[in-house]
């Protein structure tokens, strides 16, 4: 299995994929501001949340996450 990580400005969604590419599952919930500015931390229980929810039926081969990146 895998799991994609989509980081948006207002968002955040994570994808369970199995190894054809399908997509088995997934999770997405809006950001509120406070959330944006303790982003790090809001993430990382997120992310915990959902794997705990996955549990042990099934190994995680690959981690990709995807960011915005800065425009100036």
């Amino acid at each position: 299995m895998k799991v994609g990580i989509d980081l948006g400005g207002s968002h955040i969604a994570i994808g369970l994929v199995n190894e054809d590419g399908s997509i088995l599952k997934k999770w997405e919930t809006d950001l509120d501001i406070k959330q944006i500015y303790d982003a790090e931390n809001f993430i990382n229980e997120y992310i915990l949340k959902v794997l705990k929810e996955i549990g042990d039926f099934y190994p995680i081969s690959l981690i990709g996450i995807a960011s915005p990146r800065k425009c100036h």
